[in-house]
């Protein structure tokens, strides 16, 4: 019985140095007997006094400011509630997979301080994966390792990503067909 925690985010930019982190998702899951069991999602938005956003980033998450103001939370009660999530679930020891999780993490890292962070510093990318399984033949070589192209391989519904929660439910079910490709 292992936990698994999977991650994606919503940014206002590709640089987590300059730019907003907009919205956060997380899945809970609970992976026994070649199962994976869903213990609980997350999602949450972040509210700030001045965006740090490019309009290219919006047109692809297609977050709309206004009314994500309505529903975000500060940087101090999402924070909060991260942790909370994290420790209710005794996650912080457990394995995060993400496709590209890097960019993720950064985010996460410029939200905690190293002191703060509740993530475990291991993780596994399902764009990784792809790019190994490709390597050893499993998967046709000509296939991007976009998440977007992955889902349609394995005909995962790929219509409502660039949500942070949606990206997460994606991202494990694309975990679940590598996983079994091996």
């Amino acid at each position: 019985m292992e936990k698994i925690l999977f991650l994606d985010t919503e940014t206002g930019g590709l640089d987590c140095k300059k730019h907003s982190l907009l919205t956060v998702g997380m899945i809970a899951v609970l992976y026994k007997n070649k199962s994976f069991e869903i213990l609980e999602e997350f999602h949450v938005g972040v509210k700030y006094e001045k965006y740090n956003i490019e309009k290219e980033a919006l047109e692809v998450n297609n977050i709309n400011i206004a009314e994500h103001e309505k529903t975000a939370f500060s940087k101090d009660d999402v924070k909060k509630a991260i942790k909370d999530f994290v420790f209710k679930h005794k996650l912080s020891e457990c394995l995060l997979v993400g496709h590209n999780p890097e960019f993720d993490i950064g985010f996460m890292k410029e939200l905690f301080s190293e002191k703060e962070y509740p993530f475990y510093r291991h993780y596994i990318d399902t764009k990784q994966i792809w790019c190994y399984l490709k390597f050893r033949e499993k998967v046709p070589p000509g296939l991007y390792n976009h998440l977007k192209d992955i889902s349609e391989y394995f005909e995962i519904d790929y219509s409502n990503a660039h949500n942070a929660l949606t990206d997460c439910k994606i991202t494990l079910e694309v975990f679940k067909r590598l996983v079994n490709l091996e």
